[in-house]
């Protein structure tokens, strides 16, 4: 696909090379799974991939680990070039940043993008199904950021407890 010269076909990651690689970026019923080591960047390259997707339908962004509020703060300063140190911080010094970081936000709330703390499968589809009615059962994309968390829930407990529950 990715030398044919069509058209990719499913979602783009907003990473050109990176669609390349996937053969025509996210498709219908695939998951594509990004690991790394702890601070490698998994959770910036996840929130960018869904900014990219929410500018092409509905996209949900699950996160485990960090408040929505700190993804938000991600997704502002990779739109508006403005220090994502700064913008949790709400260090805005000049009036050129204040004005991206505005500019960025305002952008988001253009798109379809929703950020929401969910701790279980049940509560995810849950919440697609009001998605989808709100945004008139359009086919959409889902993140999940740390998905080990999301799978204890699912097993029911930390992989470090033995069956009477105590650590080991």
């Amino acid at each position: 696909v990715a030398h044919s010269g069509q058209p990719l076909a499913g979602w783009t990651t907003g990473f050109w090379m990176l669609d390349q690689l996937l053969a025509g970026a996210y498709r219908p019923g695939a998951m594509t799974v990004i690991g790394g080591y702890t601070n490698q960047g998994k959770t910036q390259i996840a929130a960018q991939m869904a900014l990219a997707a929410g500018r092409q339908g509905p996209c949900l962004y699950v996160t485990l680990e960090s408040e929505p509020r700190a993804i938000f703060s991600r997704l502002v300063a990779a739109l508006s070039g403005v220090p994502l140190s700064r913008v949790i911080q709400r260090d805005l010094r000049t009036g050129e940043d204040y004005e991206r970081a505005m500019a960025a936000s305002s952008a988001l709330s253009e798109l379809t993008v929703e950020i929401e703390t969910l701790e279980s499968l049940e509560d995810i589809e849950q919440y697609l199904g009001d998605m989808s009615i709100r945004h008139g059962f359009t086919p959409g994309i889902v993140f999940v950021d740390d998905v080990d968390s999301l799978a204890e829930s699912v097993r029911g407990g930390s992989s470090s407890q033995t069956a009477t529950g105590a650590e080991t």
